[in-house]
């Protein structure tokens, strides 16, 4: 077997025989903590973007239903004020739009942020006490 440095520098171990053919897919890059730390950071800010997208869907989705409920509801009226023949009658009330709270959202962000830096905090402890125990 060998090991993989760099990017796409393939060291091969004395006594060990890699098999024609063979282009080192097996080997896996290693990461430091700080390669480790910046992945999780993405893929929270990618999570955090795709929950953005998602709420903002949500709320089209539910505008477009409160909206054909008032359409629904408009049209009954019609027919209502219509089969009455003269008779006066009130407008139905639109119906309650759903509230999405931006607030939560935020509150959600700041979290996942917090425990990010939470995270690099321990990491930087960690890095710390292996110093101290290898003097």
């Amino acid at each position: 077997t060998g090991m993989a440095l760099g990017s796409g520098d393939v060291v091969s171990v004395q006594g060990a025989v890699l098999e024609e053919g063979a282009e080192g897919e097996e080997f896996e890059t290693v990461k430091n903590k700080k390669d480790k730390r910046d992945e999780r950071k993405e893929q929270r800010r990618a999570a955090e973007l795709e929950a953005r997208r998602q709420a903002r869907r949500e709320a089209r989705q539910a505008q477009r239903v409160a909206a054909k409920a008032t359409r629904q509801a408009e049209a009954e009226a019609e027919g209502v004020a219509e089969a009455k023949a003269g008779e006066k009658s009130e407008p139905p009330k639109p119906a309650p739009r759903e509230v999405i709270s931006l607030i939560e959202l935020k509150k959600n962000i700041e979290r996942a942020r917090a425990e990010e830096q939470e995270d690099a905090d321990d990491d930087d402890e960690d890095f710390y006490d292996e110093e101290d125990e290898e003097e």
